[in-house]
């Protein structure tokens, strides 16, 4: 529980010490709170460290890259996984039309 606490305060912490606006420290704040009132049945001690992991991890990410917000799970586009509409596409209207030129300029007049 303690470690718990010291999470919670120091998520207060850097909430009032926060550069972004009063916005994104009432966020901060908020869902804070969301989240410890989310976890507060935890019984399992396994489970407890992993929340307090967690939040630890998102602390520190959100102060690395000085945005409060969650980061988006993210798939490259154009790998596997990726979302279909996201995948990388060509705006050539033939797109092997680079390719065969390489190979026509290869086999051109030669001496």
């Amino acid at each position: 529980m303690s470690k718990a606490r010291a999470l919670y305060r120091r998520i207060l912490r850097t909430a009032r010490t926060w550069d972004g606006g009063e916005i994104e420290r009432h966020y901060i704040r908020q869902l804070a709170r969301q989240e410890f009132e989310a976890k507060k049945n935890l019984k399992s001690a396994i489970e407890i460290d992993n929340a307090i992991t967690e939040g630890e991890q998102r602390l520190e990410v959100g102060i690395h890259y000085k945005n409060p917000y969650p980061r988006p799970h993210y798939s490259d586009p154009g790998t596997l996984g990726g979302e279909e509409d996201l995948k990388r596409q060509t705006k050539r209207v033939d797109p092997k039309a680079g390719y065969r030129a390489k190979l026509a300029k290869g086999k051109a007049f030669k001496w």
